[in-house]
């Protein structure tokens, strides 16, 4: 017994060690700066303007934080960066950093291009984040949005709030809080925005080959319940600043009617005629691959977009028919389409 004592006293001696020894390096600043350099490399540039000292609880004052690559470029000014050097014990090794202004320049992607691959540590290691003003800029430094940011990874009650606009006149808002006496297993979020341009230079993050801006507005509502998605329901209209096939705009509400298999239904009209309705279809967002099911359309129900001009060029005046167990995968060019056809009349 007295030996496991002894031993525990031991590894508690050098734990506190560890600790002052960081605490003593983080306010120090050519130790701070050689830390950093292990980490980022040549990539980091960093000005002090205070620090103060503590056991476990540290704080660093910075003048300015500059992460750059080949093609991205991070600065970011006025930081001050709370430490709970206690860890496992406290949240995150970092339990606050706020930032007064940050500027994040993007450049379009080429193949020999490096990104700035350190910023995971930031979700990692950051309990509290708050920046004030934030902007990220293409690389004509066109802004591309604006807005400030504030979140918090505490367990028992975690938040996001993102309020920004797009450079132009567009809005977006998006919230997530945990719901009260719920210890942070139930989260509900609220996603808004108003005719709000998302830029093909950020699309291309997701859609390679998206090279047009998407104008979009909507007002939708989720739940997570332990990182699951139990509710998602809202309405959405995506304007095209250029049309395809005479569609400049589609209009959807959609409602999540299975959990477990994470699908969702959705109706939807184009170019804000309701006229012009699109069949009712499921988006199947729990295999590896995005699928969509239509299980029956009767074509004739949906003879009102022959008015479409693609369709008259081509002599189209009428349609009937019905297709049954409708299958699209984008994501899958050899098995894009599949359904079965019956009396398709043109």
């Amino acid at each position: 017994m007295k030996k496991i004592t002894n031993i525990l006293l031991l590894v508690s001696a050098i734990y506190l060690a560890v600790v002052l020894m960081f605490s003593i390096a983080l306010t120090n600043q050519k130790s701070f700066t050689f830390l950093t350099n292990l980490i980022f490399g040549d990539n980091l540039d960093i000005k002090f303007q205070d620090s103060k000292w503590h056991p476990s609880k540290p704080f660093l004052h910075l003048e300015k934080f500059i992460l750059k690559s080949d093609k991205e470029y991070l600065i970011s000014k006025d930081i001050k960066i709370n430490f709970s050097l206690l860890y496992p014990f406290s949240n995150a090794i970092i339990s606050k950093i706020e930032a007064n202004k940050t500027t994040f320049l993007y450049e379009n992607a080429t193949e020999t291009d490096t990104e700035i691959n350190h910023l995971y540590l930031f979700n990692s290691f950051i309990s509290s984040i708050k920046f004030r003003q934030f902007k990220v800029l293409d690389s004509h430094s066109t802004e591309l949005f604006s807005g400030s940011l504030e979140s918090s990874l505490s367990s028992k009650s975690p938040y996001f709030k993102l309020i920004g606009k797009d450079g132009i006149d567009g809005k977006l808002q998006i919230n997530l809080i945990s719901s009260v006496n719920s210890n942070g297993n139930l989260i509900n979020g609220h996603v808004t925005s108003t005719d709000f341009r998302l830029y093909s230079e950020l699309i291309k993050n997701f859609c390679t080959k998206c090279d047009q801006n998407l104008i979009f507005t909507t007002d939708s509502k989720f739940s997570l319940f332990n990182n699951k998605l139990i509710d998602f329901y809202g309405n959405l209209e995506v304007s095209l600043e250029k049309e395809i096939f005479d569609v400049s705009s589609v209009s959807a509400s959609f409602k999540l009617v299975d959990s477990e298999q994470k699908i969702i239904q959705i109706g939807s009209y184009l170019n804000l005629d309701k006229d012009l309705v699109l069949p009712d279809f499921l988006l199947n967002l729990n295999k590896q691959n995005l699928e969509i099911n239509i299980p029956k359309v009767d074509i004739e129900n949906f003879s009102s977009l022959t008015q479409l001009s693609s369709f008259k060029k081509l002599g189209v005046n009428s349609l009937k028919g019905i297709v049954n167990k409708i299958t699209i995968k984008p994501y899958t060019p050899d098995n894009f389409f599949r359904g079965s056809f019956n009396n398709i009349d043109i």
